[in-house]
């Protein structure tokens, strides 16, 4: 078992495969600062000693994995708050998200052979309507390996960006976070 911060991380060119036509809808994302509760992925997420067979799909660009009970946090925080979730987080675009007004917003989760997928389909960064933003979380669970992947994102006029990375348990900084 090893922290976020030992994992390497690489840039490699893919392809975006949507699983808007298969994919089982998440409504919940769709409102502001919300999320969805997914239970029983199978198999289980292994992260740093421990396999995960839940997750919470936040409105805000990220997934939370946890066993158990979970009381979902349905606030906007910056990003040192996620530190302190005791549960793996990986945030493909992390910040304040809203729906699009320039396209229908969407999000869904499916599981593809070893494959947890989570998807968020024409979302905007809040109160910037017009970007188009599409991404994905994607866990494989033979591999242990997670991906975040990205559409064509067309970004409008605002001028901040996301927070990207993740974190595998606790709430040390400097050794648990791995941001890109």
């Amino acid at each position: 078992a090893q922290t976020a911060s030992k994992y390497p991380v690489s840039f490699t060119n893919g392809v975006y495969s949507s699983i808007s036509s298969t994919g089982l809808s998440q409504p919940d994302v769709l409102i502001n600062d919300s999320c969805a509760n997914i239970t029983g992925l199978s198999p289980g997420f292994f992260v740093n000693g421990i396999t995960y067979s839940n997750a919470i799909m936040h409105n805000n660009g990220y997934v939370e994995l946890y066993n158990g009970t979970y009381a979902m946090s349905i606030a906007y925080y910056e990003p040192s708050v996620l530190l302190y979730y005791s549960n793996p987080v990986f945030a493909p675009f992390y910040m304040n998200l809203g729906i699009s007004s320039a396209a229908t917003s969407s999000a869904y989760c499916q599981t593809i052979g070893a494959e947890h997928i989570f998807e968020w389909k024409n979302f905007s960064r809040l109160n910037n309507g017009d970007d188009i933003l599409n991404f994905q979380v994607r866990l494989n669970t033979t591999t242990g390996e997670v991906k975040f992947v990205y559409d064509t994102c067309m970004h409008g006029s605002g001028t901040v960006g996301p927070s990207v990375g993740w974190k595998s348990s606790g709430n040390s900084w400097s050794s648990d976070v791995n941001c890109l």
